[in-house]
């Protein structure tokens, strides 16, 4: 190079100095090395790995210290090559949520002079959770004449498998633990295998049915083929059937009933009653041994009322029995075969919707038609089950259907049957109740009078408070107590009650009956915000034996208040999750529309109907609105409009 001269020049003090910089540029990339990340297995619902951590290497270099090299890497989900589905993030630790698959990581490792190296490595997320299987109680196949044969598919068993990462439509089936691409018999269109049976297996084929997810997972759940000759197949077959029909002490007859059939090795497909109450078994191996055994527990309220606690209660005191073995069965609700008090304290628990479903007990219970009973009062240990030691032909096992609770023979025991208890209008109970004001936060007691109480044998009832809380009841002339009341949605403003008494009551007009403690939300005047209902406990007096009406009579300055102006009360419950009731009051009979809008007033829902003059309540189902949040009602009745607001929630 040229050579350059300076001149230098202290400033007279003898001394100068000189500063030179020496840069050091380091050129070589640190040295990255990826880590053999291990594979992880989820068993989540969701089918996707929580709370992975991956360390995924470390880097090495000539000058920048370990501690000060930097890191950064991109996940490439499935291993794609499409730049816009990576994840990025910093430093070497890789922590996060990823679906099942074989993923690339690209670790990136910088030292402080800005060279780079990478390398790549991958992991993968298994899904290690095994199907969920669901098979049929059984099914019954036919043999066909033709061949002589039935191929049956192990899908035709599953009734609904499913797995955490493999769709419904995806799982595959098989008889037996060989996995589907070494099973000669398994068909991919079908994604099941088959087996073909025979005459040789007629009667209960037990099978083992495997369910497999696309990872190889599997599980199983044994069943069974029931398998029947076909018209002209399987000549010399040695069969035959057991049938019959389930009705009431009443001859009604019994549906939903589901009928089993047990036999050695396992129970045969249960059989429901249709309306005829009838079921049959076909195609039975003779000479087995045979057990059949109606069951049904739904709507343990079905034909259940104070009245029957009524009859019920003078059994037990000895001032008239229960007529036939029948109804003594039906009395014993907690199922302890015998007649107490208990069973009283019980059913009155169900009548009040404090319990929905009976202790230790059966809402429906059956006994074999035509036994004899040694004792009509002490009927237990009575045959609910049609024993067959030996089938060699054609057996016929009827039942009586007992609904428990109903001692008075009012239950619906079919889809098509009439109720049978009607409620004489013109003798109906009244509640005197002095109509006031009441302001919000106060507390108020509401006495409740007798009206025409006569011969009165019990009443129940459901009493709405509309923006009221119920605190509790006082016993007056009637010996109420917290057991004739049920006080579990008291905070909604709603109490059921259920009285009565084994020898009937009468009360002069004015006598206290009870005063029910209620705090105000809103103001208003008695006569609005309070009603009878049947939206847990149906509203019904009993008169002399019969079913009468119940209502509530509010009165001022000695004269009956008219209360059926047009009226549209709040929802209850609000908010709901399932179910809610709309009330609303009507002053002359005719046609009245309920709408209900979303905030923009679109309709979800409409129901128009005919009513009468008064106090009506509609039903409305979460299902119904197909939405949740807040919504409107809007009640229509002529030139009267109103509108308020219900909350639906998850």
């Amino acid at each position: 190079r040229c050579c350059i001269k300076r001149n230098l020049k202290d400033d007279g003090d003898g001394y100068m100095e000189y500063l030179q910089v020496i840069k050091v540029i380091d050129e070589n990339a640190p040295v990255v090395t990826c880590n053999e990340l291990p594979e992880t297995c989820i068993y989540d619902a969701d089918c996707e790995a929580t709370s992975v951590s991956y360390d995924l290497g470390s880097a090495e270099d000539g000058c920048t210290p370990v501690e000060e090299i930097r890191y950064r890497y991109y996940v490439k989900p499935y291993q794609s090559d499409a730049p816009a589905g990576y994840i990025y993030g910093q430093g070497h630790v890789l922590e996060g949520s990823f679906p099942v698959g074989t993923h690339d990581v690209c670790l990136i490792a910088s030292d402080l002079c800005g060279n780079e190296d990478t390398c790549t490595t991958t992991f993968t997320i298994r899904d290690c959770k095994k199907p969920t299987p669901y098979c049929y109680n059984g099914i019954a196949t036919v043999i066909m004449p033709s061949s002589g044969t039935v191929d049956i598919w192990a899908i035709d068993l599953d009734a609904g498998s499913y797995d955490n990462c493999t769709a419904q439509d995806k799982l595959r089936f098989t008889f037996g633990p060989t996995a589907p691409e070494d099973d000669p018999d398994y068909d991919e269109a079908q994604r099941s295998s088959s087996e073909t049976l025979t005459c040789d297996d007629l009667g209960q084929h037990n099978v083992t049915i495997y369910v497999w997810d696309e990872t190889g997972n599997f599980d199983f759940c044994e069943t069974y083929i029931l398998v029947q000759p076909g018209t002209e197949a399987c000549p010399g077959a040695n069969l035959g059937s057991v049938n019959g029909q389930i009705t009431t002490s009443q001859s009604v007859t019994v549906e939903f009933v589901d009928v089993k059939l047990q036999q050695d090795g396992g129970s045969l497909p249960t059989y429901q009653t249709g309306v005829d109450g009838r079921y049959a078994f076909n195609s039975l191996m003779a000479n087995n041994a045979y057990e059949i055994k109606p069951l049904r527990d739904d709507d343990p309220t079905n034909g259940v009322s104070t009245l029957d606690i009524f009859e019920i209660q003078k059994h037990i005191l000895g001032l008239e029995s229960l007529e036939g073995p029948y109804n003594v069965i039906a009395a014993d609700i907690n199922g302890d075969n015998k007649i107490t008090v208990l069973d009283l304290v019980e059913l009155r628990k169900l009548v009040l919707g404090v319990i929905d479903e009976l202790p230790n007990n059966t809402s429906w219970r059956f006994a074999v038609a035509g036994q004899t009973f040694a004792d009509v009062q002490s009927p237990w240990g009575f045959e609910e089950a049609y024993q067959i030691q030996n089938l060699t032909q054609n057996e016929e096992a009827n039942f009586v259907g007992i609904k428990v609770g109903d001692v008075n023979n009012t239950s619906k025991a079919n889809s098509q049957q009439l109720q049978s208890a009607e409620i004489r209008e013109d003798v109906r109970l009244a509640f005197g109740i002095e109509d006031r004001t009441v302001s919000a936060g106060e507390e108020v007691s509401v006495a409740f009078m007798a009206r025409n109480f006569k011969d009165v044998d019990g009443y129940q009832f459901t009493l709405l408070g509309h923006q009221m809380e119920v605190l509790g009841i006082e016993a007056g002339a009637l010996a109420v107590t917290e057991q004739n009341v049920g006080l579990q949605r008291s905070k909604e403003g709603i109490m059921t009650s259920s009285w009565n008494d084994s020898r009937g009551v009468t009360l002069s007009d004015g006598e206290v009956l009870f005063t029910v403690r209620m705090r105000a939300r809103e103001n208003g005047q008695l006569s609005q915000l309070l009603q009878l209902s049947d939206v847990i406990t149906r509203s019904e007096s009993y008169v002399s034996g019969e079913v009468s009406g119940l209502n509530l009579q509010f009165e001022q300055d000695g004269r009956v208040v008219d209360v059926n102006n047009f009226a549209l009360y709040q929802n209850m419950p609000n908010p709901f999750t399932t179910e809610t009731v709309i009330g609303f009051s009507l002053p002359e009979s005719g046609d009245a529309t309920l709408t209900i809008m979303d905030v923009t007033g679109k309709q979800l829902k409409q129901i128009r109907g005919t009513y009468t003059k008064g106090y009506h309540e509609v039903k409305l189902k979460k299902g119904e609105v197909g939405v949740t949040g807040v919504l409107y009602y809007r009640l229509e009745n002529g030139a009267n409009v109103a509108t308020k607001k219900l909350v639906v929630i998850d």
